[in-house]
């Protein structure tokens, strides 16, 4: 894989659209992984669109700890929010069998965030170029016994048929979880999977 990334851009989803929030900047080597320094900028035009919320902590700010400013906020680490959202457990181990990661290590670190976490829970998400190629795939759905049978091997299934897996492990933990959701019509898919239009309910299904 070996991404070379020094620059992680996140967006945020205010209302119904999907919006550049700010950059994640790396100061260190690829191989240290999440152990590399890191600082974080909100980007401009947000910033400027939100002037009323400045210093504010709320829906509009990536966190609690990073309240809504024009400075550069710097970090021993990567971001906690980054930490966050990137897999571990059973996601993490899923994702590097599909990425082809023999050996796990703080050196992968980047290469699970960026293909891994699509969809995690919050408004805030990694921005991704492939993301609206990735969220058109049309796919049925499955059924509620289909995803109680198959269990643990549920997402490998999925992908066999040709379903859009990408958002299903955005849940982190040790045991498997799964970020579904159940069309109008009752049948499941991953999470960015379908038009929001089509979606009845939202669900984590952990095993």
């Amino acid at each position: 894989m070996g991404i070379k990334m020094k620059q992680i851009p996140l967006e945020i989803k205010i209302e119904a659209d999907w919006t550049l929030l700010g950059h994640v900047e790396i100061h260190g080597r690829p191989e240290q992984g999440h152990r590399a320094a890191t600082r974080f900028y909100y980007h401009e035009d947000y910033l400027l669109e939100n002037m009323d919320a400045l210093d504010h902590r709320n829906y509009r700010a990536l966190s609690l700890g990073t309240p809504l400013n024009f400075g550069l906020k710097s970090y021993p680490t990567w971001h906690p929010y980054l930490l966050d959202i990137l897999p571990n457990g059973a996601a993490r181990q899923a994702w590097q069998k599909r990425l082809g990661i023999e050996r796990d290590g703080p050196s992968h670190d980047l290469d699970v965030l960026y293909n891994a976490p699509i969809t995690p829970p919050g408004n805030v998400r990694v921005q991704m170029e492939n993301r609206k190629q990735l969220t058109t795939i049309d796919h049925p759905g499955f059924s509620k016994n289909e995803i109680i049978d198959r269990g643990m091997s549920f997402i490998d299934y999925a992908e066999q048929m040709g379903a859009m897996v990408s958002g299903f492990s955005g849940a982190g933990g040790m045991a498997p979880k799964f970020l579904l959701v159940k069309d109008k019509k009752g049948q499941w898919h991953g999470d960015q999977a379908i038009e929001e239009k089509s979606i009845a309910e939202y669900y984590i299904v952990k095993y």
